[in-house]
């Protein structure tokens, strides 16, 4: 008895997106590999709970941003490059240096309709420095 081969998902973006997402020209391997990291990024959405619900948009920009996470990788694993001549040196840290393809926490939150907030913390104090009219804040204290 022999099981059928599932069909592969539709990406949610094609290779000329990315390009034009990226703001780079792709060559024709990156154009292939991109073609496939495309529906592979589909597939890891889809596997989310939820997923028959997430707006296709969102889904676009998700997958756009997996995979050029994954093709800005060297690929080969090396975490880090150094390099020195003379008095000069210089490094380089590769982010994603084994060229996962991944969601990050904050997407899986825009994907379930939870777009990250924006907040702003005003922090309080009736603390006033003496000699320093300028550092002055408010206080509760009155002056008679």
């Amino acid at each position: 008895m022999s099981e059928e081969t599932p069909e592969p998902p539709a990406p949610y973006a094609t290779w000329q997106q990315l390009q034009v997402y990226w703001g780079r020209s792709l060559s024709t391997d990156e154009q292939a590999r991109a073609t496939d990291l495309l529906v592979r990024a589909a597939r890891r959405i889809n596997e989310l709970p939820g997923s028959e619900s997430f707006d296709p948009g969102t889904c676009e920009d998700i997958s756009l941003d997996m995979v050029k996470r994954a093709m800005l990788s060297r690929g080969d694993g090396v975490t880090e490059v150094s390099a020195s001549m003379a008095d000069m040196s210089g490094t380089q840290r590769f982010i994603n240096p084994a060229g996962n393809l991944y969601i990050t926490s904050q997407e899986r939150a825009r994907l379930a309709g939870n777009p990250p907030a924006a907040f702003s913390l005003m922090p309080t104090s009736n603390a006033r420095v003496p000699m320093n009219p300028w550092t002055y804040q408010q206080s509760s204290q009155t002056e008679d």
